[in-house]
């Protein structure tokens, strides 16, 4: 087994460590490194969890890639509830390239304050929101913004 990744790191943070932390854990962490290095993350490793950050330049909303000791890869933002699991390296690409280009946002549904899902939606098409929900929607380089409970409309949506 490789030298850890906190001796090495140093309390420095930085994507060029990548390695170190590879020669630890499986080959996912290079399949993550690959899907995220275009957006420059930073990197970590925090309670046997390794974690990758995107930051925003226009606003305080980062983005966290977090691989599990169980190898799970979850896409959390800085708000609470804000998490989306990724069942595969292809998943992850899809989500994390539609979050950071603006495409797809999160929809974090509550009952009154009580929390009730998380769910990825297409930017302003909330057809699919529980009507009996209100929502707060979280995008990339976006303010959060809150939707009342969802009225879907009575239109015939018809293909052209």
């Amino acid at each position: 087994m490789g030298r850890r990744y906190e001796e090495v790191n140093s309390g420095r943070k930085g994507f060029e460590k990548l390695e170190v932390l590879v020669m630890e854990r499986s080959s996912i962490l290079i399949d993550i490194a690959n899907v995220l290095k275009e957006w420059k993350p930073t990197s970590d490793h925090f309670d046997n969890n390794d974690i990758f950050e995107i930051s925003s330049s226009k606003t305080d909303q980062n983005v966290f890639i977090q691989l599990t000791p169980e190898e799970n890869i979850w896409v959390r933002l800085n708000e609470g509830y804000s998490a989306y699991y990724c069942e595969s390296i292809a998943e992850l690409n899809q989500v994390i390239n539609d979050f950071l280009s603006q495409k797809i946002v999160f929809a974090i549904g509550f009952k009154g304050e009580k929390w009730r899902e998380t769910t990825l939606v297409y930017k302003d098409v909330y057809d699919d929101l529980s009507p009996k929900l209100r929502y707060l929607i979280l995008g990339w380089e976006m303010e959060a913004r809150k939707i009342p409970k969802y009225k879907p409309s009575n239109k015939i949506k018809t293909k052209i």
